[in-house]
């Protein structure tokens, strides 16, 4: 059909392009796709704040989509600057050298999900039991969501080299 098509007239070109150096193309595969993940992020963000919302559907008289979604923005900006410290303690342990900067990341990742939780926690003024279960299901249906996003995404930027 038209998509066998289209993906061997893609691989020919790539073959075409990067046939001598297959590193090469791997390579500026990962460099589109680094360069659209804002773009991924910014798709997410309402999806994240439709979970929240069907999550939190019981107290639908407190909070609506808007209130979901302006949480949704106010974990993004900390999720972006968490990644903008991360990618500049990766450079810096790069250069460097240091086993100190990997510590720094894995406390950077950790920072993600305790802040989510702790976030949560504090937002919607629930007990223990009902944030973490809802913290979990949160992530497991956004992991899914974004792992289907990520794999589109990864296909676009294929076809984009």
């Amino acid at each position: 059909g038209w998509f066998g098509t289209l993906i061997n007239r893609k691989a020919a070109h790539i073959n075409e392009k990067y046939g001598k150096t297959p590193g090469l193309a791997f390579a500026r595969i990962g460099d589109v796709f680094l360069h659209k993940l804002p773009t991924i992020f910014f798709v997410s963000l309402p999806m994240f704040a439709l979970i929240l919302s069907l999550l939190y559907i019981r107290r639908r008289s407190q909070f609506n989509f808007v209130n979901h979604a302006i949480f949704s923005i106010y974990y993004y900006i900390f999720c972006f600057l968490l990644l903008l410290i991360y990618f500049a303690a990766d450079k810096l342990g790069n250069m460097t050298g240091w086993t100190l900067f990997i510590w720094i990341k894995i406390g950077l990742i950790l920072s993600f999900f305790v802040y989510l939780y702790k976030a949560l926690r504090n937002y919607y003024q629930q007990r223990r039991t009902k944030t973490i279960i809802k913290y979990f299901l949160l992530n497991f249906i956004f992991f899914i969501l974004v792992t289907f996003l990520f794999t589109g995404f990864l296909i676009f930027s294929a076809f984009n080299i």
